[in-house]
């Protein structure tokens, strides 16, 4: 095995990783070096004898999962079983594969809940999809109130009847399997849970029932990045943890190794505001570096066209308009962060408008077609035709989806080459693509700008964001003139900050086209919490030249 895993270790990950407590909680906040102490405790437990399929590592992404497991990968060897093993995976997939040993089921990701509620006659989809959600994720019993009454009842009779579960039934399922004491060929002896800070409480549930059969349990998060509450997360389970855990040590990893000093300051002092939390401040490691900016724009059109400039202009120039600097970035290191879907249609015209390739981070609408179109593919045809990621390329060119999404999908299906079973390689990667999350389909290898919300972001990292609409009302967001949780705005707010490596700009509009008209923005509260010493305020408007030239395919 590879031990510049372990030498790469500072103190601080060194002692999370060797620790020998049966339960263990680590503090690792943003670039902590998160995920390299989960890989490292993965491979510290294989040097002590113990087998992949004695270890569960559960994360809350695809992508999350395939980075650990190609990191565990690496270190040990193309030979390794860890893949085959599947050890390393989502919530949801393990439950897939603890409740495909015991029963038959169909499983319907979002697009396949969108049809069966349609074909039930209910008019506005996706909000019975979250009332559904949140009855059960966050009360657990999806017989009891919580959802539109009659439309659950509906919904959950129509599951039955096709002998179907969605993503939220495939843990309350895996629970009931449990204590009913029909998993008992799963037997565990370590658990490393990634994010521990946003398990609702079924699968809290879940983590006490597999650590109640004897497993160790290692979790690792920061409730300062708790920004899941409308799934059920609760950051007070991280706070309780010694209580809930007794006899289990906490540990803090305090080094930022990913932020300058200056965006590691202010976002210290911002989160500080936050009475639920488990105070600690983050040590920079990189110098002060750029000052923050504040950018003021008269509008959501200017506050856009400050974006693409200011790209333009760190990339060195792009066109006859824009004055070259002589930038060394590529546009995949720059992320564009918002707070709701509907900010992104100003900055998307803004992009169309330039020569900037970009692409925003939502699930393709050619998904579910694909999936569907799959599932006609003889699975024979892995064994006959060769990898799989070369017939899911030419599967996927036949229906013409975007190519962008293509490469997605290609190097999502080259991990499932690795199977021991070639045959069941084809059904594996249908199963993910059900299972895939929106910021699994991000494919933040192309080149091309993110346009992303704040939500979306987490887990990822770019030398350049922009965070727009830093207004009041939308960051913090009001709905209906109610305000939400402040603390939990704030620690959105504080994950948007903490994604920027080198340079962050914080940008808002005094005039704003919102809810049908054009309303007058005040600048969000949370600006004024930031220390001015790491600060830069400015303004910008627009100068109007009319429409920008484009250059079409140059980066295609």
């Amino acid at each position: 095995m590879n031990n510049e895993v372990f030498e790469s270790l500072d103190p601080a990950q060194r002692r999370a990783v060797f620790l020998q407590d049966r339960y263990v909680l680590v503090v690792a906040g943003p670039g902590s070096g998160k995920t390299r102490v989960l890989v490292a405790r993965y491979l510290y437990l294989l040097e002590r004898g113990v087998s992949p399929g004695e270890i569960l590592a559960v994360t809350f992404t695809n992508r999350a999962a395939m980075e650990m497991r190609d990191r565990v990968q690496a270190a040990c060897g193309p030979s390794s079983a860890v893949i085959d093993g599947s050890s390393i995976g989502t919530f949801h997939s393990f439950c897939m594969r603890l409740l495909k040993d015991r029963k038959d089921f169909t499983l319907l990701g979002r697009s396949g809940q969108r049809e069966l509620l349609t074909e039930l006659g209910v008019k506005n989809v996706d909000r019975a999809i979250e009332r559904i959600s949140a009855a059960k994720n966050l009360i657990g019993r999806p017989d009891r109130d919580g959802a539109d009454g009659e439309v659950f009842r509906l919904y959950q009779k129509a599951l039955e009847e096709r002998g179907a579960l969605d993503l939220d039934d495939l843990v309350l399922e895996a629970v009931r399997l449990i204590e009913r004491g029909d998993a008992a060929s799963w037997h565990l002896s370590h658990i490393l849970v990634d994010e521990f800070q946003d398990i609702n409480p079924p699968q809290a549930r879940l983590v006490r029932l597999l650590a109640e059969n004897g497993a160790s349990l290692f979790a690792i998060g920061d409730p300062d990045q708790s920004i899941y509450a409308f799934r059920g997360a609760n950051v007070e389970g991280f706070l309780s943890f010694e209580e809930d855990w007794p006899g289990s040590k906490v540990l803090d990893l305090a080094a930022n190794y990913r932020s300058t000093a200056s965006i590691v300051h202010a976002s210290n002092t911002l989160i500080e505001n936050n009475r639920s939390r488990i105070k600690k401040a983050a040590r920079p490691v990189r110098p002060v570096g750029e000052a923050i900016r504040l950018v003021e724009c008269g509008d959501e059109r200017d506050e856009a066209g400050f974006v693409t400039a200011e790209i333009e202009r760190l990339m060195g120039g792009l066109t006859s308009l824009t004055a070259a600097i002589g930038g060394s970035y590529r546009f995949s290191d720059f992320a564009v962060l918002f707070r709701t879907n509907r900010q992104a249609d100003a900055v998307r015209d803004a992009f169309e408008r330039s020569s900037i390739p970009y692409q925003v981070a939502a699930v393709p609408e050619d998904l579910p077609r694909f999936v569907d179109h799959l599932r006609a593919v003889d699975p024979d045809a892995c064994l006959q035709e060769g990898d799989l990621s070369d017939i899911v390329r030419r599967e996927a060119e036949s229906l013409s989806i975007e190519k962008g999404f293509i490469e997605t999908l290609v190097r999502t299906a080259s991990r499932f080459d690795r199977m021991e079973r070639p045959q069941d390689r084809l059904q594996a990667f249908i199963e993910s693509l059900v299972l895939m999350q929106p910021p699994d389909t991000c494919d933040i290898e192309a080149d091309r700008v993110l346009l992303m919300t704040i939500h979306m972001a987490k887990g990822l990292e770019f030398p350049v964001v922009f965070i727009t609409g830093c207004e009041e009302g939308i960051l913090p967001l009001e709905l209906k003139g109610r305000p939400g949780d402040v603390e939990e705005e704030r620690r959105l707010f504080y994950v948007g900050i903490t994604r920027a490596k080198d340079r962050l700009f914080l940008l808002n509009a005094r005039k704003r086209r919102m809810w049908g008209g054009v309303l007058e923005q005040r600048r969000s509260p949370f600006l004024a919490e930031l220390p001015s010493r790491y600060i830069h305020d400015t303004t910008f408007v627009r100068k109007k030249t009319g429409r920008r030239p484009v250059q079409k395919g140059l980066f295609d």
